[in-house]
């Protein structure tokens, strides 16, 4: 089963490559436009409360001072650094705030220059120093959560501490410009999906070409698809055959020769023409090959120059009709 999905998935390979491209793009689109348009609407510090946060509220604020730089880690490539912010409006609710890096939107100024305070003590926000930052509220790593650290300076339990500090949310401080090289970068990768589509339009049209030729028909030139030879087209090409066994409502013979066995696989991939409608006719003989992985092939033999092959019919030259019905009629004499 998955070897035919692979199958098929090589045989639409463009398909599939355009889709995971137009995939990856609508992601990143849905995800930094919803951001971009958060930002739109931000709340300030003041206006965030530890029972109404919820995962996607968008921050933009201005701060003069941080409780301090509580943790860090390293996640991917990168170190994250955790500190910690009061919020509302009486400044006696906390959260953790996360970076990626030690910088901020103001390039000059970082978290780490700010005013160092202790949790529960409030002095004017605003001074020389300040760091203006965008965030992005989102739900806590509660493996990575410094409990230890709220509990010391609280000198409380951890369900005491619930109450004003929030455990179950955290702000990761963004970059817009991010969000809006990931738009682009979106738009990038739908072209690129586009491309490809376009890409195996020629390959088919050309791949279509490439498979035609041209013959002669009622006295006019005509191109018709190139048909390959119904065997040679199966799996048993890349196998040995070891006997033909053929019959009809007479009898059956089995042709173990090898020069008669190529003289009649030789004949039947001589095939001119596939038939598309299901023809309702008498066999006039049977030709099964024994091949040496154990599998079998079978091959109906009609009048009027045809042969069936797994369900489909193919008509096949006059010569090869006839040359394989005196290959057959010698070995069933």
């Amino acid at each position: 089963m998955l070897k035919d999905l692979f199958e098929l998935m090589y045989e639409r390979k463009f398909k599939v490559l355009s889709s995971v491209f137009a995939i990856i793009a609508i992601v990143l689109i849905a995800r930094s436009a919803y951001v971009i348009v958060g930002l739109n609407d931000c709340m300030t510090l003041d206006e965030l409360k530890v029972n109404t946060l919820r995962s996607g509220q968008c921050v933009r604020d201005e701060v003069s001072y941080t409780y301090g730089d509580i943790a860090a880690w390293v996640s991917g490539k990168e170190q994250v650094y955790t500190y910690v912010l009061d919020i509302g409006g009486n400044h006696d609710q906390f959260i953790n705030v996360l970076l990626t890096k030690k910088a901020d939107m103001a390039g000059k100024v970082t978290f780490d220059d700010l005013t160092k305070m202790i949790p529960g003590y409030y002095e004017e926000r605003y001074s020389k120093k300040s760091v203006k930052f965008y965030g992005i509220v989102e739900k806590t790593d509660k493996s990575k959560f410094p409990y230890s650290f709220y509990t010391n300076v609280f000198g409380e339990t951890v369900g005491q501490i619930k109450k004003h500090v929030s455990t179950d949310y955290q702000i990761r401080v963004i970059e817009p410009k991010t969000y809006r090289n990931n738009i682009i970068i979106g738009v990038f990768l739908f072209f690129v999906a586009g491309i490809i589509l376009i890409y195996e339009k020629i390959y088919d049209k050309n791949k279509e070409e490439s498979d035609l030729e041209e013959v002669e028909k009622n006295g006019k030139i005509v191109k018709v698809k190139k048909i390959k030879g119904p065997f040679t087209k199966g799996l048993a090409a890349e196998s040995f055959i070891i006997c033909v066994t053929i019959s009809n409502k007479y009898g059956y013979a089995k042709i173990n020769d090898r020069n008669k066995i190529d003289e009649i696989t030789e004949y039947l991939d001589k095939a001119v023409e596939y038939i598309n409608e299901k023809k309702v006719i008498e066999e006039m003989y049977k030709l099964e090959f024994e091949l040496d992985d154990c599998s079998y092939y079978t091959f109906y033999l009609y009048d009027d120059c045809l042969i069936k092959y797994m369900g489909g019919y193919y008509k096949i030259t006059q010569e090869a009709h006839e040359g394989i019905i005196n290959a057959i009629e010698g070995a069933m004499k």
